[in-house]
């Protein structure tokens, strides 16, 4: 005869009839309620009795923090092979983001870099699929333009003049750290100025957009846009061109993003969304001058001086071939959000999280950057509200953030990353040649409050770098003239650094929880403020509702 539902082996049940009643449960129950708790939470909980101390030790446990730790910051799950990880290392992996806000919150001297465990790999070196397609492998091959850590740590996405790469730096620096650096695909290719990395609606794959001139050398020419997409678990992953689309071609800068399925770009004052599984797309023509665009499933917002201006998105159509309408009919924006709070001033500068955050449950919210001084900088911190009927829309300005340095005011930020309920942001200052970060809250825990900031010295470096604060790791190209490298330098590559923040790193839970987050569960409500009357009756409008992005 079956037993019956929730009976299970425990011994602990059968002790003493005056145990707590959370000590007569079953193990397999004690794991489910322990399942909702947080990383912090569990080690504290393991700290109390024998019995919860053996419960928190097995996997399972463990492989669903981890999994829950994913979702809350926007990690990219394949990061972690659960079945095959030891309890160190999901432990590791769940505590990492718990871990860094622990190291970023030490006081550190303006010019000291933050302690970090490093290893230098070249890529010539480690890339054996350099010679295997008959190409020569040269050091022109490695003339990078840009890098992307994937959120998580261990995948890295390499944009060089005539290739794109995917790496694997290892999803752990405690298993033979370096050894097991690779390149798992490439893709040779005709690198414009367009590059982003996304991950796919189902979380298994990353999306990688590239443009692509029809004319070299032409900057005024088309551009094809190409994406392609990799499933890193698989045995042996490819670069695969899935959609590729001519744009029209413009030296003037413009802002774009991939939402779901949906590639969004602002160009000369058009919006073109362009669906490249269904191949259907929609265009409209705005005025005005906008600094920055911002697209969920529904709308698109568009960030100007005075403040938000947003649009429904249309039906997409389905006619061949896409964009056939040369000039798209203009069209007015179904709201306005006004700042009421500050004026706009000519040195105003935007920064917000980036593209990869789309389809995750985070708030939307974005800085307007001034510097008031040689040295100092005031973020203006907004978000945008909506309520639940899509109908009315807020946005809300905090307390100024004081971003203080010693050197040089904080500019040309890169996009934000988040980790747990904090947002990390990077700019490189070219006074000391470091690169440079704070840590801060999304928003305050309370109406009026200012929100602490912490800020830190990366790596004393001026190369072309990437930085997930989530799992504490930093990566950056060395060059053999760093006193002359730029971002944008031609100078020859020695390979990449990778830091490592958090290696041996112990973590001590605090009295008080560092965090006070939801726990971004598939079946949660969306994110709404820790005050419910504060947000009165608004929620936040999360990066992407069930999809959304923003392009900083």
């Amino acid at each position: 005869m079956a037993a019956p539902m929730g009976t299970g082996t425990n011994a602990t049940a059968n002790l003493a009839p005056n145990l707590a009643p959370i000590l007569q449960l079953t193990l397999d129950i004690q794991i489910f309620i322990i399942s909702f708790l947080e990383p912090p939470d569990i080690l504290r909980l393991r700290t109390t009795c024998t019995t919860f101390q053996l419960a928190t030790s097995h996997l399972i446990v463990w492989i669903e923090a981890l999994r829950q730790v994913c979702l809350a910051n926007g990690l990219f799950l394949p990061t972690f092979p659960l079945a095959d990880m030891s309890l160190k290392e999901l432990e590791c992996a769940a505590l990492a983001p718990y871990k860094w806000l622990c190291v970023a919150a030490r006081p550190y001297p303006h010019t000291q870099e933050l302690p970090a465990h490093s290893h230098l790999f070249s890529p010539m070196a480690s890339d054996s699929s350099a010679t295997d397609d008959g190409d020569s492998g040269e050091e022109d091959d490695y003339d990078l333009r840009s890098v992307f850590l994937v959120p998580g740590g261990r995948y890295l996405v390499t944009f060089a003049w005539r290739w794109v790469a995917v790496w694997d730096l290892g999803f752990s620096p405690y298993r033979g750290r370096g050894s097991f650096t690779k390149v798992i695909a490439r893709v040779k290719v005709r690198l414009h100025s367009k590059y982003l990395v996304h991950a796919s609606p189902d979380g298994r794959a990353l999306r990688v957009l590239i443009s692509c001139p029809i004319v070299e050398d032409d900057e005024a020419s088309p551009e094809e846009i190409c994406i392609y997409e990799i499933y890193p678990e698989h045995a042996s992953p490819q670069l695969t061109l899935i959609a590729s689309q001519v744009f029209p071609g413009d030296e003037e800068s413009s802002f774009y993003s991939i939402c779901g399925n949906r590639f969004v770009l602002l160009q000369n004052n058009v919006v073109r969304i362009w669906d490249f599984v269904t191949n259907d797309w929609t265009a409209w023509a705005v005025e005005g001058e906008f600094y920055q665009s911002i697209v969920d499933r529904n709308f698109v917002f568009l960030l100007h001086a005075r403040g938000i201006s947003i649009w429904r998105i249309p039906r997409l159509q389905s006619s061949s071939p896409p964009f056939s309408v040369v000039h798209p009919t203009p069209v007015i924006s179904t709201v306005d959000l006004l700042y009421r709070k500050r004026s706009p001033t000519d040195d105003d500068q935007y920064a917000g999280p980036c593209d990869w955050y789309s389809g995750t449950e985070l708030p939307l919210v974005y800085d307007v950057v001034v510097p008031t001084d040689s040295t100092n900088a005031k973020l203006y911190r907004c978000e945008v509200l909506m309520t639940s009927d899509l109908e009315r829309f807020r946005l809300d300005e905090y307390p100024p953030l004081q971003i203080t340095s010693t050197h040089e005011a904080p500019n040309n930020m890169d996009p934000y990353r988040f980790c747990l309920d904090k947002l990390v942001a990077r700019w490189f200052d070219r006074s000391m040649g470091a690169a440079r970060l704070f840590t801060a809250e999304s928003r305050p825990m309370q109406k009026g409050l200012p929100i602490p900031v912490h800020t830190a010295v990366l790596a004393t470096t001026q190369a072309v770098s990437s930085f997930c604060p989530a799992s504490g790791r930093f990566v950056y190209i060395e060059l053999d003239d760093v006193e002359a490298a730029t971002p944008d330098t031609d100078s020859a590559l020695e390979g990449f650094v990778v830091l490592d923040f958090l290696f041996d790193t112990p973590y001590v839970p605090p009295l008080r929880p560092l965090v006070q987050t939801r726990r971004a569960r598939s079946e949660s409500p969306p994110y709404t403020s820790p005050n419910e009357t504060w947000m009165d009756g608004f929620t936040g409008l999360n990066i992407g509702g069930p999809q959304s992005s923003t392009q900083f």
